[in-house]
């Protein structure tokens, strides 16, 4: 499963593969950044995930893809999607590319198998 922080790594990739197993977290409801409307989604036949371990699913393996402006910008804790993830699985590998960070995590935890938002 492949996981984007946010809409913008998302849609380059539903775009380039279509067929692969991804999703991205929807924006926090009201913020300067929420601006892909349900409406929308529904036309280019997407679904925003409501947290993390929704998105995650779950999953065995997960690459987690996320700007490193966002993770800068978090301040020291980093974005809450990245920390339930931190919590929640094991880290297998982080790459940098760019101005991207993708993190590969294996091992989740009960909590995670659960697949539901916190």
């Amino acid at each position: 499963m492949i996981v984007h922080s946010n809409k913008l790594t998302y849609l380059p990739m539903r775009y380039y593969d279509r067929a692969l197993p991804q999703t991205f977290v929807a924006d926090p409801p009201g913020a300067p950044q929420d601006t892909l409307a349900v409406a929308t989604q529904r036309v280019l036949g997407i679904q925003e995930a409501a947290c993390v371990g929704e998105a995650a699913a779950g999953a065995a393996r997960v690459w987690f893809v996320v700007f490193e402006r966002e993770i800068q910008e978090s301040g020291e804790a980093g974005p809450a999607s990245l920390g339930w993830m931190l919590a929640h699985y094991a880290t297998a590998e982080a790459v940098a590319f760019n101005d991207l960070e993708v993190y590969r995590f294996a091992g989740p935890d009960p909590a995670a198998q659960r697949a539901a938002c916190p």
